[in-house]
């Protein structure tokens, strides 16, 4: 199975994100051609039509009670794209799927002592079996983070943006899918772990700033309340607080047979197609 990527470059690093599944075959679509445009980041249905006004209401009561932080959506900022391939596994599931959470700092020290307690730390998480080191940042600073026996929640602040920044520890290529709050990095849209990803090299990083809203642009994600988060607005605010990944590795022997393949046509070019032979 392989996807047609774009790059990521934030600055200097370089990631790259997924924009279809194809057959390593004959190149047919599976599950969507890759166009280059992107939806809108920000969800603009907030409630299910069948929901009865006074159903609505409730809802919206109990949302604006929720204390504590979740991801609202700020301004866009510059993130462009640019083409590569990436060859997923036969069967099309992560090797490793992996959460972490955030609130504020008391709601934080408070989800850790409910989970068996824990002390506030320094520094990035490790993720997804030891293949990736990652966090939040906010201005270029590492988050700290609450550490329990089953869970990690990082300390935000109410009003500031922030990144999520993951390292590829390990001598391969990663397709990593990206939830924030139960939404997809990519489309601002309800996350599974099938969607399009960020592929990072081997012993390289990437940070995300924000939900795409377009080719060169993203929505940048912002500490908030609960009630205007994006998550609410998509009618899901039972999932904030939670950062998702499902990462891949590349299988190597279909990425070395597309290698030679591409060799072998490069050798059929010619120089001077209308010279007569």
């Amino acid at each position: 199975m392989t996807s047609i990527l774009r790059f990521l470059l934030p600055g200097a690093l370089l990631a790259v994100i997924t924009a279809s599944l194809v057959s390593c075959a004959d190149t047919s679509v599976r599950a969507g051609r890759a166009t280059g445009a992107y939806m809108e980041a920000t969800p603009a249905k907030s409630l299910r039509s069948g929901e009865s006004r006074a159903s609505a209401e409730a809802v919206s009561s109990q949302v604006k009670s929720r204390p504590g932080l979740a991801t609202t959506v700020g301004g866009e900022t510059y993130s462009s794209l640019a083409d590569a391939t990436f060859f997923r596994n036969q069967t099309g599931r992560p090797q490793a799927t992996d959460v972490f959470h955030y609130n504020d700092e008391e709601g934080a020290k408070a989800m850790a002592a409910a989970s068996g307690g824990g002390s506030k730390k320094s520094g990035l998480l490790s993720l997804a079996g030891g293949r990736l080191e990652g966090g939040l940042k906010t201005y270029g600073d590492t988050l700290p983070h609450f550490k329990s026996a089953d869970r990690r929640i990082v300390a935000g602040q109410a009003g500031r943006p922030y990144e999520i920044y993951l390292e590829n520890d390990t001598k391969k290529r990663l397709e990593v899918v990206v939830s924030v709050d139960g939404l997809d990095v990519m489309d601002g849209k309800a996350a599974s772990a099938q969607k399009r990803g960020l592929v990072i090299p081997p012993d390289s990083h990437a940070s995300i700033q924000g939900f795409r809203s377009g080719a060169t642009t993203v929505r940048q994600f912002v500490f908030g309340s609960v009630a205007d988060s994006a998550a609410a607005r998509a009618g899901a605010a039972r999932n904030v607080g939670v950062v998702g990944l499902a990462v891949y590795e590349e299988d190597e022997a279909q990425a070395r047979a597309h290698q030679l393949a591409e060799a072998a046509r490069r050798t059929q070019a010619t120089a001077f197609p209308g010279l007569a032979r």
